[in-house]
């Protein structure tokens, strides 16, 4: 029994086999990401129709060599399309990375900046979000206002948009997806349609949420007919990958860093609350210091070899020698870095001293810092009654590549850290959810073996 599993990344498309029967991840493949379209500064869109032909090119090379009873996608969150009610495309794909919305204006303020002046903090509240440039209602509000459309517009997400161009049916969008919109509300369990009214989008048709475990619709391709059902937010794909269930305190640090817990139920906090699964949700708190953060230093160090010494390293052979640092002794009151290089003031390092300014001293202060700003995040997320969990669940390449980190995240929690079991968390939440969708069973929160070995494949 075979189903094929699609995430829609920002960098790449990646897609694995997913054999139900003996729950193992097979054949796995790739393609990068269509580039965006050429557009003025700020603007953000994929050529949507170069997007579903890469989706389209992945399910026939997979259902040319399997029988495919499914397929399932996690996407990337916050973007959105336009559709006349016809199905034609009026809009591409606008990015979550789109800041149009940011822009200012004659005046010197944004939309942004007028909206976050303008909207009760109530309204974004029963949303649980804080109002940031990658939620999709505002480059929505940014284009409805722009463009002025004469007739109504039918809104897709990623998952949705591309499954109505490959089947030509129009289908629902699962919470996950549409709560990155910034306009779900999580205590109605739908679109909050006193924010749209106020923001002027009346003439937009928002999908139908559900979270159907069945297909919703059918791809007639080469091989035949294969189900597609309801995409995933990627975050949650992720999260129900490792295996979180109730009370779990998870981190990620990839690219972009984030920290997480799951909680049965609706809570608003100093975090954002998004949708997961069986009326749980999980609180985050996001754009938490990272690999991003982490390649400025690694940048540098790699400036030195190439400028000095005219060696030409990799950046995989580079991570690995630092990987392979041990934390030895840190001076006392030692050297601090403040990984705040994309904020508008800045990182820094402090403290540096005739001993400590030394390659070790440097990466073991950026993972100090990183751990600290963890630890700090996780006093957000967690309510005096959670109490502290016994252990927290580590995942990201960039954590699994530096053991180091590990071991600072964890002497800065105090209590045990450890790395989740598969590398490809995304791809093992949807095995479990392909097995979901095909029995009926949910398998949220529990153990779960893969049979063989996964494909070791980060990123």
């Amino acid at each position: 029994m075979y189903f094929l599993g699609i995430d829609i990344g920002s960098s790449f498309l990646k897609s694995s086999v997913l054999n139900l029967s003996e729950r193992k991840i097979e054949a796995s493949g790739s393609l990068p990401t269509p580039p965006f379209a050429e557009l003025p500064p700020a603007r953000r869109e994929i050529p949507i129709h170069a997007l579903t032909d890469a989706v389209r090119q992945l399910i026939h090379q997979a259902a040319a060599a399997y029988p495919l009873e499914g397929v399932v996608f996690s996407v990337q969150m916050h973007g959105f399309m336009l559709f006349e009610p016809n199905g034609k495309p009026v809009t591409d794909y606008i990015s979550w990375q789109d800041l149009r919305a940011a822009v200012p204006g004659e005046d010197g303020r944004s939309l942004m900046d007028r909206l976050r002046e303008d909207l009760p903090d109530a309204l974004l509240r029963e949303d649980g979000i804080r109002l940031r440039p990658n939620h999709s209602l505002l480059p929505l509000c940014h284009y409805v206002r722009e463009q002025s459309p004469a007739g109504p517009l039918e809104l897709a997400m990623i998952g949705d948009g591309v499954t109505r161009l490959l089947t030509g049916r129009r289908v629902a969008v699962h919470p996950t997806q549409a709560a990155s919109t910034g306009l779900y509300s999580l205590e109605q369990g739908d679109w909050n349609r006193t924010l749209i009214a106020r923001l002027g989008l009346e003439q937009v048709d928002f999908p139908p949420v559900s979270e159907s475990a069945e297909p919703v619709a059918v791809y007639d391709g080469p091989a035949g007919k294969v189900p597609i059902y309801l995409a995933l937010g990627d975050h949650q794909a992720a999260v129900l990958g490792i295996g979180a269930g109730d009370g779990d305190l998870f981190i990620n640090i990839g690219t972009g860093g984030q920290i997480g817990y799951v909680n049965r139920g609706i809570s608003l906090g100093d975090y954002e609350t998004r949708p997961f699964f069986l009326g749980r949700t999980i609180r985050a708190v996001t754009q938490l210091p990272s690999g991003r953060s982490l390649n400025v230093l690694l940048d540098f160090v790699m400036d030195v070899g190439r400028r000095l010494f005219d060696a030409q390293p990799t950046q995989k052979e580079v991570w690995s020698r630092i990987g392979a640092l041990t934390l030895g002794q840190v001076p006392e009151g030692g050297l601090q870095a403040d990984l705040s290089f994309f904020d508008a003031g800045g990182g820094s390092l402090q403290g540096i001293n005739g001993e400590n300014f030394t390659a070790r001293n440097l990466f073991v202060s950026a993972y100090d810092a990183m751990a600290a700003a963890y630890r700090a995040a996780a006093r957000r997320v967690l309510s005096a009654a959670d109490g502290m969990p016994a252990g927290v669940v580590c995942t990201g390449g960039v954590v699994r590549r530096n053991p180091l980190l590990l071991e600072r995240i964890s002497h800065h929690f105090s209590i045990p850290c450890r790395l989740a079991p598969y590398s490809d968390d995304t791809m093992v939440g949807l095995l479990r959810y392909a097995l979901w969708c095909r029995t009926g069973k949910p398998l949220f929160g529990e153990p779960f073996a893969l049979g063989g070995s996964a494909p070791d494949r980060e990123g």
